[in-house]
């Protein structure tokens, strides 16, 4: 309950004072309170980064202890640690690959499972400092090729946390460097997704490829139809990811036609900020584009 509270509500002044009773129970026999241990140091960093900079060793044999659930709250600090500073994580790329392909294959206790799918927050949390480690990295990407395929493999779409990890994987596979494999296998579950009947999955499907095109514009281009046809659909969510992302694919050879779908949907919505963000995103591209607009 102590370290509970103090993960919680406990003053930034008054960290020092407490830090070294934290620090001794990352060693107590009870795996719950090495649990809460390591997740009041992940407060504490949150709220005073500098007053935990010495103990960064000790979060390295949380991430190792023998229990899932201390090495899963060790997890929340390496995220946030790499996140800010991959290249002094790199040599934690095989360890987070490994625990990923351990989690994929189901070898942590079933009450990590959510709906019989591998404690998927974790999967999530895992895929999200993959892409950190393996941003603009060849060698680092490589050693995590096979684990990613194989989260795309086993995440089969029957259910909204497996879409959850789609999702996610394919966000880190577009984010690493480049697999040409793997970036076929993302762009079919891309595909599925926007083809979808379901309204989830279709939005889903399109803020998948609005991440995408942030990375290269061109990758959205074979969904360009499928992308427009979504400005027909009832739901006004699925619409405005639509336009946001015809307006991140724009370019010199489409511009014409998506800016007359631009004006078309303009003059059949009543919705204000529709209305608002489409003139400004029009205005835009005609002074991109002004003399194949006026053309």
């Amino acid at each position: 309950m102590a370290l509970t509270v103090v993960s919680q509500m406990f003053p930034k002044d008054m960290i020092p004072a407490i830090l070294p009773v934290v620090e001794e129970k990352l060693t107590h026999p009870k795996e719950i309170i090495r649990r809460k241990a390591v997740l009041a140091l992940y407060k504490f960093y949150l709220i005073a980064p500098n007053q935990v900079q010495h103990i960064h060793s000790k979060f390295r044999k949380a991430l190792c202890d023998k229990d899932p659930g201390v090495m899963t709250a060790s997890l929340h600090i390496y995220l946030q640690l790499i996140k800010e500073n991959p290249e002094s994580y790199k040599d934690l790329t095989g360890s987070m690959v490994t625990i990923l392909r351990q989690v994929v294959g189901g070898k942590l206790p079933l009450d990590f499972n959510y709906h019989s799918v591998p404690a998927p927050w974790l999967q999530i949390q895992l895929l999200r400092i993959l892409a950190y480690l393996g941003k603009e990295d060849q060698g680092t990407s490589e050693m995590m090729y096979d684990v990613l395929e194989e989260s795309l493999r086993r995440a089969e779409m029957n259910h909204n946390i497996t879409y959850a990890i789609l999702f996610e994987c394919v966000k880190t596979i577009y984010t690493v460097h480049p697999k040409s494999q793997l970036l076929e296998k993302a762009a079919e579950c891309i595909g599925n997704f926007v083809l979808s009947p379901k309204i989830n999955l279709k939005y889903l499907g399109l803020k998948a490829l609005t991440y995408v095109v942030q990375q290269d514009a061109n990758l959205a281009l074979p969904h360009q139809m499928t992308i427009i046809e979504c400005l027909d659909h009832s739901d006004v969510i699925i619409k405005r990811e639509t336009l946001e992302l015809l307006f991140r694919i724009t370019n010199a050879q489409n511009v014409t036609v998506i800016v007359e779908k631009m004006l078309e949907f303009l003059r059949l919505t009543c919705d204000d900020y529709s209305t608002i963000d489409l003139v400004g995103k029009v205005a835009e591209l005609a002074e991109k584009y002004p003399f194949i607009i006026e053309s």
